[in-house]
């Protein structure tokens, strides 16, 4: 299988891993839930520049088993986050041919969904 489209050499798969956003919001001397905030708005501009760049796979790793063990008041405000993404992009992502797949343990994310 080919990983680049030959005449844009342009990757077909793009791989991203969500960290850093409480780095970032400490560094501007913002509230932790702000740089999560600051972190999905990026996502959603990066996926847009996927979709302009014909990149066919964006696979995005946001949130790890370790992550559970942050404060329940980041918890609930990732998965709040998750849940506000969720609903209002969804339905633009898939009329603009998106697919989303979910892969991992999705027995904890059922509470707060």
């Amino acid at each position: 299988m080919d990983r680049m489209d030959k005449e844009t050499k342009m990757p077909k798969c793009v791989g991203i891993i969500m960290d850093g956003n409480r780095r970032w919001a400490k560094q501007q001397g913002l509230l932790v839930f702000k740089g999560h905030r600051a972190g999905a708005e990026k996502l959603k501009e990066v996926l847009r520049w996927a979709k302009d760049a014909s990149v066919m796979h964006v696979i995005c790793y946001a949130f790890s088993t370790e992550n559970w063990n942050r404060s329940n008041e980041e918890v609930s405000g990732l998965m709040g986050l998750l849940a506000e993404f969720l609903e209002k992009e969804l339905d633009t992502f898939y009329t603009e041919g998106g697919v989303l797949h979910c892969v991992g343990d999705m027995s904890r994310l059922a509470e707060n969904f």
